[in-house]
């Protein structure tokens, strides 16, 4: 079976890319990339199905959804949201992809794995079968050669924040960012910055972050991590507080935080048991797949998907959703 690879080509968050470069680490080759926002229009050569791991957020552009017919899906570690999505500019009323052919979709390819509690019970909500299973970039790999150094490193954190850590360390400090505007940068120099990153992250003796997909990282790569929680994202970064230190920028600022930014504390043991899961439901996904004989897709299969797709729109359009 071939593998297909997805990714946000027009992405301006670092966080994107070691999301997609985590999956990468499960497949035996890359045969195509696909557009995240576009995975409706894939067409694989020869019209066989292409295995693809679905880690990652769903989704900007919601009548994109579901995914290509093309694609053999494994669906762990998932987010959905509709925060950023739009439809002709404007917010949608409501999750596009949690009903109708979408969550047919999703209950035909389910269980789905989820990376966080919210999404859980927002799939739950619309009879979606679903189950936690954590999220991929706590699977990565330590590099070899990586050794610790006496630093901090400061990842998109508030500059009074900042300020505080050096005051209060009496080591090196090294502030990056993973707002980073990629869109124009072929992929393969994508994932050398991401290897930078996360080696510099494995290197750092703390690191100090408001991004979870440099926090999640550390977990996995042995880094003890400071996270910087606000209440406006709680809905994707919530489950994972019980699985590193965190505290409120507030609490910092007026002093009501107790940290030893020099000696930090090692990160908890509980995310071991995520880290083994998905690892495991993700080679075992591998194995499935390398026995298993390519389908081909009719024309019949896809005469229907498209009338699903048709239908969806159709509906939302009745009810008043879209506009």
């Amino acid at each position: 079976m071939q593998y297909g690879l997805i990714v946000f080509s027009e992405t301006d968050n670092l966080g994107d890319d070691i999301q997609s470069y985590a999956t990468r680490t499960y497949l035996p080759q890359v045969d195509y990339i696909i557009e995240r926002e576009n995975m409706h229009q894939f067409i694989s050569e020869g019209n066989n199905h292409v295995a693809v791991i679905m880690s990652g957020w769903y989704l900007y552009n919601h009548l994109n959804w579901p995914p290509s017919p093309y694609i053999y899906p494994l669906n762990v570690s998932m987010h959905f949201d509709t925060y950023y999505s739009k439809y002709n500019g404007n917010p949608l009323e409501k999750n596009m992809v949690l009903e109708g052919y979408g969550a047919e979709w999703l209950n035909r390819n389910g269980p789905v794995g989820v990376r966080d509690y919210f999404t859980l019970n927002l799939l739950s909500g619309f009879g979606i079968k679903a189950y936690f299973s954590g999220c991929i970039t706590t699977t990565l790999k330590k590099f070899p050669d990586v050794k610790k150094g006496e630093i901090i490193v400061a990842v998109d954190i508030n500059p009074q924040i900042a300020e505080y850590v050096k005051y209060h360390s009496h080591k090196k400090i090294i502030e990056k960012t993973h707002k980073i505007n990629l869109a124009s940068v072929p992929l393969y120099e994508r994932f050398q910055l991401v290897e930078e990153y996360l080696q510099l992250y494995q290197s750092a003796s703390l690191v100090v972050t408001s991004r979870l997909h440099a926090a999640l990282p550390c977990l996995a790569l042995g880094t003890p991590v400071l996270f910087i929680k606000d209440t406006k994202f709680f809905n994707r970064i919530g489950t994972y507080m019980t699985y590193m230190y965190s505290v409120f920028e507030d609490d910092i600022l007026l002093d009501s935080f107790q940290f030893d930014f020099d000696n930090p504390p090692q990160n908890p043991t509980n995310c071991l048991t995520i880290q083994k899961y998905i690892r495991d439901i993700c080679r075992d996904f591998i194995i499935q797949c390398e026995r298993k004989q390519d389908l081909f897709l009719t024309e019949q299969m896809l005469q229907k998907d498209l009338l699903k797709r048709n239908q969806t729109i159709q509906i939302l359009k009745r009810r008043g959703h879209l506009f």
